[in-house]
Parts: structure tokens; sequence; C-alpha cells
């Protein structure tokens, strides 16, 4: 008889949502874009460019969960130190990211041209500024470049690129 009441109070409090003191429970918070946890950052004591924000904005709205803004190693991209950002997080379930470069003047005529690379599936890019070699790369996932007189974009997740490129005002970068 004891183990049927004590049954039968477990199965209220499982199916009513009750918690041990009988109460309602409280329902669990939905989370929003605009409340979600900020992004983590690599350095912890990583500077905050003003231009970030503009990029995250973007990136939530296209439904990336941004978890970290780290420093870049693609400051070079462009063939001379840019102020520049990664953003890492997940979109639809797939690992993501984008280095986005934070431009003071405008860039010049930037061209991005891609080729097949030396191995099966790989493919080779170069950037070129005002006709001069600017960086390439090589490696096992297509890039994809966007850029305006502010922003210069590489990700090698089409998403996201055309997420930025929408939401910040860019142009895909001709050959």
């Amino acid at each position: 008889m004891r183990r049927g009441f004590i049954g039968a109070v477990l199965l209220t409090i499982i199916f009513f949502g009750c918690d041990a003191a009988g109460t309602r429970a409280a329902p669990s918070p939905s989370v929003s874009p605009s409340t979600a946890a900020v992004p983590s950052r690599e350095p912890a004591a990583l500077p905050r460019y003003p231009e970030e924000q503009a990029v995250l904005d973007v990136l939530t709205a296209s439904g990336m969960r941004v978890e970290l803004v780290g420093g870049s190693k693609a400051e070079m991209l462009l063939g001379t130190p840019r102020r520049a950002r990664v953003f890492i997080g997940t979109l639809a379930g797939s690992r993501v990211g984008a280095d986005v470069l934070f431009l003071d003047a405008p860039p010049g005529d930037v061209r991005v041209c891609t080729s097949a690379g030396s191995a099966s599936g790989f493919t080779k890019f170069a950037i070129t500024v005002d006709g001069r070699a600017a960086s390439n790369g090589e490696g096992s996932q297509s890039m994809n470049f966007a850029l305006s007189d502010r922003y210069f974009v590489m990700t090698s997740d089409v998403r996201l690129r055309d997420a930025l490129r929408v939401g910040l005002g860019l142009s895909e970068p001709r050959c």
C-alpha cells in the first residue's frame, strides 16, 4: 500500500511538473538571440573593436550560435596588417567560422581567384590588391569571400558569407 502511494505521488510530480514540495515548477526559460550567452574571447583580454557588434548581430540573426570571438591569423590577407577577428560557433548543427578584417580605409581593387589545388579535393586561392599579390592559400575546403570599403570576409561556409554579404552590404570580389 505504501509503495502504491509513493508511486502515485511520483507520477503526480512528474506528470504535473511539481517540485518536491508539491508546488508547481516554473517553466524553463527559452533563450532568444537577444538573450543568448555572450561569446567567450580568446585571449580573454582581447580588445573589442566597435565593428564586432554588427558582425555578431548579423551572424546571430542568421541562426549561428557564436561561441568564440578570437584573434584572427588572417590580418595579412590583403597584404598589410589589418584589424581582424575570427567568429566561431555552430549553425544548423555544423561547426562554422568566419575571419573578418575591419578596414579603416577602402582596400583598393581587391581580386580573389580560386582554382583546383595540388591534390584532389583541394582548392587554391590568390588575393591581389591593386594588381599586386597580397596572399594565397590552399586547403581541403573551398573558401568564400566578400568585401566592402569597411569589411573583408573569408569563410568556408557559404551560408555565413551570404548572411554577412546581405547584413553588412558586402559584395563578392571579382577574379
